[in-house]
């Protein structure tokens, strides 16, 4: 039983390893900023009022 919770978390770790080298290797640094510049940007844009949240209730 032992050996299925190591094989386990071995796997989990071989995961978790893959998933970090995918997201953060060089050819998909454009692609994985591109969201927060995108969000960034959504700030410059002005707020329009909501009559919902501005009613008094």
């Amino acid at each position: 039983m032992a050996i299925m919770y190591i094989l386990s978390g071995f796997a989990l770790v071989i995961a978790f390893i893959v998933v970090i080298v995918y997201y953060f290797t060089p050819k998909r640094k454009a692609d994985v900023e591109a969201a927060k510049y995108e969000m960034l940007n959504d700030y410059d844009e002005p707020i329009q009022d909501d009559p919902e949240i501005d009613s008094e209730k």
